[in-house]
């Protein structure tokens, strides 16, 4: 959501402010941070064939796959792992970002 705020630049409250000819928009952003417990990790693990250190069709991050197995909303959910994951194929590092094949 995007809120003009009017006012002099003393009045300058906002991390992520856009200043344009005295007109000031805020970006308010919703995010939900969801902790991903070892269990929940090594249940992610399972679902996991290959990383994109080891596969060329490595497509999907692995947010993705934990947004599938907790239900969260995929829009608004950033995710905290207990510990980084590893990839069943070559033992790689696999983060919230990581591309995996999923099979």
């Amino acid at each position: 959501m995007l809120r003009p705020m009017w006012g002099s630049p003393s009045n300058f409250s906002g991390i992520g402010a856009v200043r344009r000819m005295r007109l000031r928009l805020t970006t308010v952003l919703e995010v939900d941070i969801a902790f991903v417990d070892e269990p929940m990790v090594f249940g992610a693990e399972e679902w996991v064939s290959a990383c994109q250190q080891c596969s060329e069709s490595a497509a999907i991050p692995f947010d993705y796959l934990l947004d599938a197995l907790t239900g969260c909303d995929p829009r608004l959910t950033e995710y905290l792992m207990s510990r980084i994951a590893q990839c069943p194929r070559c033992g790689g590092e696999i983060n919230e970002k990581t591309l995996i094949v999923s099979e």
